[in-house]
C-alpha cells in the first residue's frame, strides 16, 4: 500500500480515514492543520508523522514529533495535536470503532433559567468534520421526521471560541439535538 497515494485521496483536515484493519485495531491516516481539540481516550493512541512537524500537547508536558517520529499517547491522558507550522499527514492506530475526539458528555444548567427536561437545557451534541456534514446531519434528520429550530444551519459566532458551523434540531421524542464543527 502506498500512503502517498492514500492521502491523494483526500484534502479534509481533522478527518481520519481508514487504511487498514488489524486484529481489532484500525491503521488511520489523517491531514491536521491547525490546533485540533483537547480530549482523552479510554486506550492507548499512536501517533506517527509521516510528514510534516506534530506538537502533542498533554496537561504536564509538550512533545514535538517531526518525519518518522512516533508517540503513543496513554489511555485517559489528556491531549492536544497541534500542527501549527503547516500541514502534517499523521498515521494512527486506534482500537477499530473508537472515535478520534475522544469521550466527551457534559450537563450544564439552561441558560433560560427555566427547569431542565429533554426539551430545554438538554442538548445532545454530534461533532462534525466539516460545515457540510453539519447541514446534512440536519437535513437527513429533518427528511426523517425530526423538526428544524434556531434557524437554518450555519456559520454563528462563539465569541471567544470563533465561528462554528451548528444546526439545531429536535428529534421524534422531543431531544434537542446540535450538530457542530469548529474551523480550527
Amino acid at each position: 500500500m502506498s500512503l502517498a497515494e492514500k492521502f491523494g485521496t483526500f484534502s479534509e483536515c481533522w478527518a481520519p480515514r481508514i487504511v487498514a484493519r488489524y486484529e481489532g485495531h484500525e491503521v488511520r491516516i489523517a491531514r491536521l492543520e491547525g490546533a485540533f481539540d483537547w480530549h482523552a481516550h479510554d486506550h492507548d493512541e499512536l501517533f506517527l508523522v509521516v510528514e510534516g512537524t506534530l506538537t502533542i500537547e498533554m496537561r504536564d508536558r509538550i512533545e514535538i514529533l517531526g518525519e518518522g517520529e512516533l508517540i503513543v499517547i496513554p489511555a485517559g491522558t489528556e491531549h492536544r495535536p497541534v500542527a501549527d507550522a503547516g500541514e502534517v499527514k499523521a498515521l494512527l492506530i486506534d482500537p477499530a470503532h473508537s472515535p478520534n475526539t475522544g469521550n466527551t458528555f457534559m450537563l450544564t444548567q439552561p441558560i433560560d433559567d427555566e427547569a431542565a427536561t429533554c426539551a430545554n437545557g438538554m442538548t445532545i451534541g454530534f461533532k462534525c468534520n466539516s460545515p457540510e456534514q453539519v447541514k446534512e446531519l440536519h437535513d437527513v434528520a429533518v427528511a426523517n421526521g425530526a423538526t428544524s429550530i434556531e434557524g437554518p444551519p450555519g456559520p454563528r459566532d462563539a465569541g471567544a471560541l470563533g465561528t462554528m458551523h451548528l444546526s439545531y434540531f429536535r428529534d421524534l421524542d422531543g431531544h434537542k439535538i446540535c450538530g457542530i464543527h469548529r474551523e480550527a
